[in-house]
Order: structure tokens, then C-alpha cells, then sequence
């Protein structure tokens, strides 16, 4: 459903806002978790990875002239750090371990961190 300026249903006002986030995140994902290991046989250079306050001050403005929540920004920005978005590649095996208690600590963090629907719905 196309939510474009409706703010009872979604809290960004312009489908670019959602673009420019999208865009950001996975900026950030390749960031935070790109391997620093140079080409075969040469020495590891030191990189420096995206801050939480850079990842947040990019993204200034960008919704529709206003800023997006930084609380929201800045639990998109701990939850990528901790847990990158890593894509199956189609030769992985269809085997996948789970450990139970990552499970349960990766479901209890995103209740603590939820926002109430009357919350989301405010922007």
C-alpha cells in the first residue's frame, strides 16, 4: 500500500525519505562490517568506520526538510553494527545452525526496543 504523505499510517511524509534510509543502511551495513584486510600479503590497514553521530548527521534533512527521529536512527545504527545484513550466497548449504539463546536475546531486544503503535504512528 502506497503510504506517500499519509502520516496516520506511516511516519515518513515522501517516498524519498525512505529511499535516502534504505540507501543509508545498507552504506552503513558495508561499512560497519567491510573487511580492512588489503590485498594478499600486505599489512592490514587501520579504516575508520561510520559513527553513530555520522551515520545521524547524514541523514539531516531528508525527511521532507525535517530530520528523522535520531532514537530511531540511532537503534537502526546499534542494530546493524551488532547483527549485519548478510545475504545468502546460492552455493551456502541449506543447513543453517541456529543457537537457541541468540534467538531468544535477538527476540527480547526488538520488544524492548518496539514503539507502540500510536508511537509509530506519530512519527
Amino acid at each position: 500500500e502506497d503510504n506517500a504523505g499519509d502520516i496516520t499510517q506511516c511516519p515518513f511524509q515522501d517516498q524519498d525519505t525512505i529511499f535516502l534510509l534504505s540507501f543509508a543502511i545498507i552504506m552503513l551495513n558495508t561499512d560497519l562490517h567491510k573487511s580492512s584486510q588489503g590485498p594478499s600479503g600486505s599489512k592490514k590497514t587501520q579504516r575508520k568506520m561510520m559513527t553513530k553521530v555520522e551515520f545521524i548527521n547524514n541523514l539531516r534533512g531528508v525527511g521532507k526538510g525535517g530530520d528523522i527521529d535520531r532514537e530511531y536512527l540511532s537503534n537502526i545504527y546499534d542494530e546493524i553494527k551488532e547483527r549485519p545484513i548478510v545475504l545468502r550466497d546460492d552455493n551456502d548449504s541449506d543447513d543453517v545452525s541456529v543457537n537457541p539463546e541468540d534467538v531468544q536475546s535477538s527476540i527480547a531486544n526488538m520488544i524492548d526496543n518496539a514503539k507502540s503503535v500510536d508511537a509509530l504512528l506519530r512519527g
